[in-house]
């Protein structure tokens, strides 16, 4: 996955520039990730709407984008469990 957002997306989305203020370089770990799942939501619908990458830059292919987008879908239905909290009796 890192490979494919390297290629697709961190040319825009990548220091202290980064556009949309979403900087995927400082995701190294997944400690990182799951310090900001409301980057990761903004991620997810930015996806679905195939607002990115735009369409002068690098696509990815149909394959890529359903990987990318079920990754972060899985990351985010995971994180919501694991904040969940015992609903009680």
């Amino acid at each position: 996955m890192k490979v494919l957002l390297h290629r697709c997306c961190l040319k825009g989305h990548s220091g202290d520039k980064a556009d949309g203020e979403i900087d995927l370089e400082s995701f190294e770990t997944m400690e990182d990730v799951r310090r900001s799942p409301g980057i990761w939501l903004q991620i997810r619908e930015i996806l679905e709407s195939r607002q990115m990458p735009p369409r002068k830059a690098k696509q990815p292919t149909e394959d890529e984008l359903v990987f990318l987008q079920t990754w972060v879908e899985s990351y985010l239905r995971r994180e919501a469990e694991a904040q969940a909290g015992d609903p009680g009796p």
